[in-house]
């Protein structure tokens, strides 16, 4: 019986050394290589193996080798100056942020951030990445000093891989070859979504008990700003439902570059009054360009006007201006108001410090005299003030102007008339609290506000 167990071992070790010393080795092989449309599909057929036994014996077998077949997709972008929202559904060969993003990295670019802040830029002479490995799953914030064009290639990953939101910001790769409808990317997740933004700072977000879809579909190549009150997962739609049937016109006349959507964003929606579709509105601080947007549609809730928190100061009170299309000139909107028809909409009359704010916007309008497109900007002093102040570096003439002076909340404090006939004119505001209060000088259908302060 021992006898018998010893050589059922033996047997098995020699069968299992035998096994382990067998190896294949493809001394030939065929394959090629093609691109087209941003593919490229490389293959190689191994057709003669070699096995190597403890022997030295040489058996030649002829025959096929397994395929070994890739391709990679080549994804392109056409970076333009300022601030844009990117991701990629590729999984690079080599994801380190500084080998994808190689070919851009010189004077175009000036920095990459990711959800967490890190960044990739340039100190000195040398490109530090602070980011690590380009992640597909995640967007990415990038800065341009000036347009260029990115090629990333690699495998394609799955659409349907899910996403972890969490709680507050980041920055979501969308990971769909082809467009789908916000509103149904997001449709079963809406209890714990608060927002989620684009990188023209349009929005898709809840206005009373109705979403709002400020964004239209969702593309390739873009990234997102999602903004979760508790967390969730995200999974891409594997069939395409309804999209729309057209996009949203984008301004021509006012045009901003340098607004950053990973800032504060105010949302203002406005109606469409007297306007035409493609005309334009825009609001300005001082005069500075910090929003705009075209007339889409008589719905409120269709036309929509980004406005940027890097570019405005808050508590500044906003001046509106319209772009006629029709007519290429300019109007002022002299009258306007926030209206509290929905719970929770922003009405008070100056720039808010927090994100995601909206305002609901009624407005009347006046054509900006042809002679005089560029009002000459006015003083006052001294200010902060006890009550007595100086309207300032007029341009004397036989018209009349209006001054008036609002509270934080847009109430009407102060109304009077003038005819400046002199450079300067005292105004006694000693009747009115302590606060901050904004006048509006209107001259030649045109209005110029100044914040006051009264001590």
């Amino acid at each position: 019986m021992k006898k018998a167990f010893f050589l059922t071992y033996f047997s098995l070790l020699f069968l299992i050394a035998y096994s382990q010393s067998n190896q294949s080795e493809a001394i030939s092989s065929s394959g090629d290589y093609f691109e087209q449309n941003g593919i490229s599909l490389s293959w190689t057929l191994g057709e003669t193996i070699t096995e190597t036994f403890p022997n030295n014996n040489i058996i030649l077998t002829q025959g096929f080798h397994q395929t070994n077949c890739s391709q990679t997709t080549i994804q392109e972008y056409l970076f333009s100056q300022g601030y844009q929202f990117v991701s990629t559904q590729l999984i690079p060969e080599n994801p380190d942020m500084l080998d994808v993003l190689e070919n851009i990295l010189n004077e175009n670019l000036d920095f990459v951030r990711n959800s967490s802040g890190n960044m990739l830029r340039k100190i000195g002479p040398v490109w530090v990445n602070g980011i690590g490995d380009w992640i597909t799953t995640e967007g990415y914030l990038f800065k341009m000093n000036d347009a260029d064009i990115l090629f990333i290639s690699g495998q394609t990953i799955d659409p349907q891989t899910p996403i972890n939101l969490l709680t507050g910001y980041q920055m979501i790769s969308f990971l769909p070859d082809s467009q789908q409808n916000t509103s149904d990317v997001f449709e079963n997740i809406l209890e714990n979504l608060d927002f989620v933004r684009n990188t023209s700072g349009n929005m898709f977000r809840k206005i009373g008990p109705v979403w709002v879809n400020g964004i239209g579909n969702m593309e390739s190549g873009q990234g997102y700003l999602v903004k979760m009150s508790v967390s969730d997962i995200l999974i891409y739609p594997n069939e395409v439902k309804k999209l729309f049937a057209t996009q949203k016109l984008k301004p021509e006349h006012f045009q901003i570059s340098d607004g950053n959507p990973y800032d504060p964003v105010w949302t203002i929606y406005f109606e469409k009054g007297n306007l035409e579709k493609g005309d334009e509105i825009a609001i300005f601080d001082n005069k500075k360009l910090v929003g705009a947007a075209s007339v889409n549609s008589k719905n409120v809730l269709e036309n929509e006007i980004p406005v940027f928190g890097n570019l405005f100061k808050v508590g500044n009170k906003p001046i509106i201006k319209i772009w006629d299309k029709s007519e290429n000139k300019e109007l002022c909107v002299n009258e306007y108001n926030f209206a509290k028809a929905i719970e929770g909409a922003y009405t008070q009359g100056i720039f808010p410090a927090k994100d995601g704010e909206f305002s609901l916007m009624k407005f009347s309008i006046n054509e900006i005299p042809n002679e005089n497109p560029e009002l000459q900007s006015f003083t006052i002093y001294p200010n902060p003030t006890k009550g007595k102040i100086t309207i300032g570096n007029l341009i004397p003439s036989s018209q009349v102007g209006n001054i008036k002076i609002t509270d934080i909340t847009s109430n009407i404090v102060f109304k009077s008339s003038f005819i400046n006939s002199q450079p300067s004119f005292e105004v006694n505001l000693s009747q009115l609290k302590k606060g901050v209060y904004f006048i509006s000088l209107i001259e030649n259908n045109c209005t110029q506000v100044k914040k006051i302060i009264i001590r």
